[in-house]
């Protein structure tokens, strides 16, 4: 269940972002002892400075501050090169890159793979693994998945 103030972050964090001119590619909030941790990732097709994330996280300060009454930290970051999947949508801009797929339910008894991503539509991923052998993994089976750009497939 989300939070009024978690809605509340989302919604500073996603217009600092687009005012920022660049797409907000994940958003978390957890808990980290008596603290709070807003991890924002940020994404642009001509990639992510150092000046980006440092611009982002002075922008969301004085906001923040205006809606939250306890601690907390702002980490803004790249994705990075290796970048975790977490919607479809991320999934099909990974299509023809090599992943790494961490499933909750076994497929053909075995819990993760790592192959080329051929397709994702409505109902699976399917998957070249490093043998060649397409393999068709419906989503519900997947609990997480990151490219693997820094290895070669």
């Amino acid at each position: 269940m989300v939070t009024q103030w978690e809605s509340e972050v989302r919604s500073i964090v996603e217009q600092v972002v687009r005012a920022e001119r660049l797409e907000l590619y994940w958003l978390e909030l957890r808990a980290a002892g008596p603290r709070w941790q807003v991890l924002v990732y940020i994404d642009h097709p001509r990639g992510i400075s150092v000046e980006d994330c440092a611009r982002v996280s002075r922008a969301l300060e004085g906001p923040l501050d205006q809606i939250t009454d306890h601690s907390y930290e702002i980490e803004v970051s790249s994705p990075g090169i290796d970048r975790p999947l977490y919607t479809r949508e991320h999934y099909a801009s990974a299509l023809g890159k090599p992943v790494e797929l961490h499933l909750r339910i076994p497929h053909q008894g075995q819990h993760s793979f790592t192959g080329r991503l051929k397709n994702v539509d409505a109902q699976a991923l399917t998957l070249q693994d490093e043998r060649g052998q397409l393999l068709r993994i419906p989503w519900e089976g997947v609990s997480r998945g990151r490219v693997i750009a820094s290895r070669y497939l």
